[in-house]
């Protein structure tokens, strides 16, 4: 089991997808891919979606998703 923090700017077109996840409730998989790691998992869910803030400059907005099954790989 295991968590990751997502950061989006403001304006990403992601945070529709994301809060659909979040408002379903729905167990998804996941796959996180980086020049040095691959992360995994079977049933990942958003555990806090990100907080709304409005203005003249739209903020970061930060999701945290848990993986109830997480494989972390070490890619050399």
């Amino acid at each position: 089991m295991g968590q990751i923090t997502i950061n989006l700017s403001g304006n990403s077109a992601s945070h529709k997808y994301l809060n659909s996840l979040a408002n379903s409730n729905k167990v998804v998989p996941i796959v996180i891919k980086t020049p040095h790691e691959k992360i995994t998992g079977n049933q990942a869910m958003i555990a806090k979606p990100a907080d709304g803030q409005f203005g003249k400059q739209t903020p970061k907005r930060t999701y945290t998703i848990e993986v109830l099954d997480m494989d972390v790989q070490v890619v050399a």
